[in-house]
């Protein structure tokens, strides 16, 4: 994982709230099954929900039947999920200071990689009441196989060669790496849920445009490729098939 103290990871971080209606808008959810089986490992229904953003992850739980108390740094996307009914606190987790024992369940989903993880399993396990439950997942993509996406890496090798995510996937495989050990829990397990989402041609490059690397370039570069990936997708047949893999980490209170 990068360093989430490093200047740049933090300016990446920050980035969120220029664009947090397209986030909650574009952003992928979350399978219902995953909802399911985290509230059905944790010893009760208190939960607090880490780097809540929009609220995506945490109205699903609620609507699940969890007690859901977020918090998020950025005051737009909490604004969002407040507005989704989610009582919320505006603090960095690191910050956050909560009583001793006050949750069953700490979840955390796509954004455990911007927390200091020493600090974050820290806080999570004087949070947490014996036996609860620490769940952190990521959305991956399964593989880029097909004409469009073939269309799409062209496009990014020749306006973002750096943000091609083929290379990515080809490189680490988008795997996700096993949080660190923590002495308050006790050993990490992982489940894998698969599902598929379909995007139009103008959806897509609206989704690329919620992520912190492409939000970072600079305009007309930022214009340039994702009009390129819309115009790569209209050429093959204007829609696109995205298959998901989400990646949940689950470990529990010593």
């Amino acid at each position: 994982m990068s360093d989430p103290n490093s200047e740049h990871w933090k300016q990446r971080s920050q980035s969120f709230g220029s664009v947090a209606e397209d986030y909650d808008r574009y952003r992928p959810g979350y399978p219902d099954q995953l909802f399911a089986d985290v509230l059905a490992m944790a010893p009760g229904k208190r939960v607090l929900d880490v780097g809540s953003g929009t609220g995506r992850a945490a109205v699903g739980l609620a609507e699940h039947g969890a007690d859901v108390t977020g918090v998020e740094h950025d005051a737009a996307m909490a604004a969002i999920a407040r507005g989704r009914g989610i009582p919320m606190v505006v603090s960095r987790f690191e910050d956050y200071v909560g009583a001793e024992g006050s949750f069953d369940l700490i979840t955390c989903a796509q954004a455990w990689h911007w927390i200091d993880h020493q600090r974050g399993q820290e806080i999570a396990g004087r949070l947490l009441v014996p036996n609860g439950l620490l769940a952190i997942w990521w959305n991956r993509p399964a593989h880029f196989d097909g004409p469009v996406w073939d269309s799409i890496q062209t496009v990014y090798r020749k306006n973002a060669p750096a943000l091609d995510r083929a290379k990515h996937l080809d490189e680490r495989n988008y795997g996700g790496p096993m949080p660190a050990s923590a002495a308050a829990f006790g050993d990490w397990e992982k489940r894998v849920f698969e599902w598929e989402q379909v995007y139009s041609a103008d959806a897509y490059p609206a989704f690329l445009a919620t992520h912190s690397d492409h939000i970072l370039l600079a305009p007309d570069d930022r214009e340039r490729l994702l009009t390129g990936v819309r115009d790569a997708i209209i050429a093959r047949g204007g829609s696109l098939t995205y298959s998901w893999r989400t990646l949940l980490y689950t470990a529990r209170r010593i």
